[in-house]
């Protein structure tokens, strides 16, 4: 790895010089992940720069994956020489150096030097094939049956630039050509390719003298470079995936730390029919802790739970927010009421066993609770626990390998967890509010019991519940918390939304869009707000339905719900 990168120059060489710099390379030529080397070998990555940490990380992966090639070319080619390898520091030129050997046997060369020559002057060809086929290459969707799915329609028979295919496009072609419905046709620049390949048929020794400009173009370019255009059209797409997977696990983990003097957790469990309860103190230890049976007038006891513990924050897994009925009446009685703030409980069944392993004297039933309240108030360092794919719940597309994404994704954890920057991020500091100071008793907004109720310019009272990068939630008084949107935060531009809110704010929002397919309503803070157009659905959602572990498929989902419902109305 050390020779890579010195040929490479990905890493300023000062990085690579010292017992430690050394080192830490071995350690990373072995394997082990940025999270890893982060937690075991801290002091291994204090003295390598952001920008230079991040390098070094694309250049391990980089040279993974030549390694990967080598290994598999020298066992298809045996006694090749290493000097060869050296022509190909890319993995698309490793890949060409595949597909190119068999066609130069060393055995008709007169020496080594003359077959590198030649295999030098065949990647240059493949190489500049491949590249102006990239970039001005087209490809087709000929059409073979006739009952065509909508969303082929507008990509069938038309020749699409290869370069400008997006991600959502790719993948339907795909699907398209697998059920039989659509051939994918290339079109390539030919005349250009024929002319790069006679200027350097001189230097390619007998195979270019054997061999005929078609024949050649034929066995070195045009059979293999459709597949080495899906190649290419595969890899980028599952960059582009990997990168906008990694943005969304990342954001958790640099979501701001709440600090809370007094915060609950309630986390209901319809396998085992009981509900923990929990009340943590501002350093997320057990003030307080109780299980419920799910039966009779539990959401009563629970509300009394909190009530009693004076706490007006209850932190509740993201999926009871579709239970309108249950949380209105857990929420709000003569002489207290209750802000939910929702929690994914993803991967939560992992969560559990490590802090069972940890040794801490938990509560069992109520250890779940624990978990969502910790969450809420340590985001990063809760959600750095576990394994990243369970993190991301029902975030994974179906059309990459887990294993591939969940080492990348513990890569891009581990150089997060090395910005300087995540440290310096201030807690967000609820207001103390008891639970029956946070309002009067009584409905936030009396006129809406139902979803149906809420009306477009509506004026509504809310508590802000949630804060992200793109706006906050807020609770109306049902069980759909509301949106409102980064640019409907201000009348002003806001860069970021703690500016300008904090968490259990109470604010007067006015409705500007209400989707009914999907129950969300969006609110404004302007001052003079305007209806929001509906956004145009995209061309395939990809997404898996969630991992949550008891919910691991949409129907098992559907089915944990109404296990929950059956239990909250008995």
């Amino acid at each position: 790895m050390i020779e890579f990168l010195e040929k490479t120059n990905s890493v300023d060489k000062k990085y690579l010089a010292g017992e430690s710099a050394l080192k830490l390379l071995n350690f990373m030529e072995a394997g082990i992940t940025m999270s890893e080397l982060v937690q075991q070998h801290r002091d291994l990555l204090i003295a390598m720069a952001g920008p230079q940490l991040r390098r070094l990380s694309e250049a391990r992966r980089l040279w993974q994956e030549l390694e990967n090639l080598r290994e598999s070319i020298m066992a298809a080619n045996p006694g090749v020489p290493e000097e060869v390898f050296a022509l190909a520091l890319s993995a698309r030129r490793m890949e060409a150096l595949r597909h190119i050997l068999p066609h130069f046997p060393m055995a008709d060369f007169e020496s080594t030097a003359i077959w590198l020559e030649a295999v030098r002057a065949a990647l240059e060809v493949w190489t500049g094939a491949l590249n102006l086929s990239t970039k001005k290459g087209t490809l087709k969707a000929a059409l073979l049956g006739r009952n065509l799915p909508e969303y082929l329609e507008s990509v069938v028979e038309k020749a699409l630039d290869i370069f400008s295919i997006t991600r959502d496009v790719w993948y339907a072609l795909k699907r398209g050509e697998t059920g039989g419905l659509i051939r994918l046709e290339f079109e390539y620049p030919v005349s250009s390719i024929a002319t790069h390949l006679d200027a350097v048929k001189g230097r390619m020794g007998v195979t270019g003298t054997r061999m005929s400009t078609e024949e050649l173009q034929r066995i070195l370019v045009s059979e293999a470079l459709p597949g080495a255009l899906r190649t290419f059209l595969d890899n980028r797409m599952r960059e582009e995936t990997y990168k906008e997977v990694s943005v969304s696990y990342l954001e958790v983990l640099k979501v701001p730390p709440v600090k809370a003097q007094r915060l609950g957790a309630f986390n209901p469990d319809s396998v085992a029919g009981t509900c923990g309860l929990v009340v943590l103190n501002e350093k997320g230890k057990s003030l307080a802790h109780a299980v419920l049976p799910l039966t009779g007038d539990w959401c009563e006891r629970a509300r009394v739970f909190f009530v009693e513990q004076k706490t007006a924050y209850v932190v509740i897994p993201s999926f009871m927010m579709e239970y309108n009925a249950i949380l209105d009446e857990f929420r709000e009685k003569e002489g207290g009421f209750l802000v939910f703030m929702p929690v994914r409980s993803d991967g939560i069944s992992e969560a559990v066993e490590l802090l069972e392993k940890s040794g801490e004297a938990t509560p069992g039933p109520s250890a779940g609770a624990i978990i969502l309240g910790r969450r809420f108030m340590f985001p990063s360092r809760e959600w750095s626990l576990i394994d990243p794919i369970a993190a991301l719940g029902n975030e994974v597309p179906d059309d990459v390998s887990e294993d591939e994404l969940r080492v990348y994704l513990l890569e891009q954890r581990g150089l997060i967890q090395m910005d300087a920057g995540l440290d310096r991020i201030p807690p967000r500091v609820l207001p103390v509010a008891h639970s029956g100071g946070l309002l009067a008793a009584g409905k936030l907004n009396p006129q809406i019991t139902h979803f149906e109720d809420v009306k477009m310019g509506m004026v509504l009272t809310g508590i802000i519940i949630n804060i992200t990068k793109f706006g906050a939630f807020i609770n109306i008084g049902l069980s759909q918390e509301a949106l409102v949107h980064v640019s409907e935060l201000s009348d002003d531009f806001v860069s970021d939304p703690f500016e300008v809110v904090s968490l259990g704010q109470q604010v007067k929002a006015t409705v500007v869009a209400i989707d009914t397919d999907k129950n969300r309503i969006s609110l404004s803070l302007r001052t003079n707000p305007k209806p929001i157009e509906p956004r145009k659905p995209r061309l395939d959602d990809r997404r898996k339905p969630m991992r949550d572990d008891r919910y691991q498929s949409t129907a098992s989902r559907s089915q944990a719900l109404k296990d929950l419902e059956n239990l909250f109305k008995k």
